[in-house]
């Protein structure tokens, strides 16, 4: 299974997860993006859980990765 595919299962099956909110960047357009960027960011820095820190982490390292250009 690949991720895009991963995601859009859990999209369906978990729509407020908080990984969603992790790869928003990856999956919305940027209207999209645009829209819901603030809310997902508010969704994972409300955490409190101890793997809060970890999908902060991940969601910077995701924005991070969208700001690389990849060369094919």
């Amino acid at each position: 299974m690949y991720l895009d595919e991963l995601l859009e299962r859990a999209q369906l099956e978990q729509p407020d997860h908080p990984l969603l909110a992790t790869f928003l960047p990856l999956v919305a357009n940027e209207q999209e993006l645009e829209k819901r960027a603030q809310s997902a960011w508010q969704q994972l820095a409300a955490r409190t859980e101890p793997d809060a820190v970890a999908l902060i982490g991940a969601a910077v390292t995701v924005l991070c990765i969208e700001q690389i250009p990849v060369e094919n």
